[in-house]
């Protein structure tokens, strides 16, 4: 399994939501453009839905459902450890471009601190 599987998993998404594949290929994009994040409706999720062959607002639906999902199942301080401030910040989730940006973040440190 890659290093994006199993923060999935890490944190409760369930691999049998749609959005699950969504964010999977939002995190790659992420990772490989840190940039990326800031264009999510007129970059990031139009690109998923043409891999996936559906719509930019199914992607957007899908990635919020699936964050919903995790924010209610994983216990807090899996969160907090993954997603610092933000879990303190709110109790509601956060939005899904801060989800992404977070967690590719610490995706990318982590695999410097490997490459080292």
């Amino acid at each position: 399994m890659n290093n994006i599987t199993l923060a999935l998993q890490g944190i409760g998404v369930p691999a049998h939501v749609v959005g699950y594949e969504y964010l999977k290929s939002a995190l790659s994009i992420c990772m490989d453009n840190p940039k990326a994040v800031y264009s999510m409706t007129t970059g990031l999720y139009p690109a998923i839905a043409k891999t996936h062959g559906t719509t930019p607002s199914k992607v957007e639906r899908g990635i919020r459902h699936a964050i919903e999902i995790c924010w209610d199942r994983c216990d807090i301080s899996t969160l907090a450890s993954t997603f610092g401030p933000i879990v303190g910040a709110r109790e509601k989730r956060p939005a899904n471009s801060e989800f992404i940006a977070a967690l590719a973040e610490q995706l990318r440190m982590e695999a410097d601190a490997n490459a080292n």
